[in-house]
């Protein structure tokens, strides 16, 4: 019932931003996610503002490795790009 409910109110988008948002320290690390600005999920894009460019420049490199680890924490490919700011 709850599935249907959601599926009929277009709140998955919602219910994934969330989850990546609430799990992002938990999945990446405490020393990035002091360091992440601001993360939201646009559709099926990941944006990550971090506050530290030698951060962001040694991100840019593991955008790969980001989208995985998060799609696979989401149990489902939600995430198709990646972009660092």
């Amino acid at each position: 019932m709850i599935k249907r409910l959601i599926a009929s109110r277009n709140w998955q988008a919602k219910i994934r931003q969330e989850s990546v948002v609430s799990h992002w320290a938990d999945i990446m690390g405490s020393r990035i996610a002091q360091k992440t600005q601001k993360i939201y999920l646009r559709k099926n894009t990941l944006v990550i503002v971090f506050n530290s460019a030698s951060l962001k420049n040694e991100m840019l490199y593991l955008k790969d490795k980001i989208k995985n680890r998060l799609n696979e924490e989401l149990g489902e490919e939600v995430i198709k790009e990646v972009i660092i700011k």
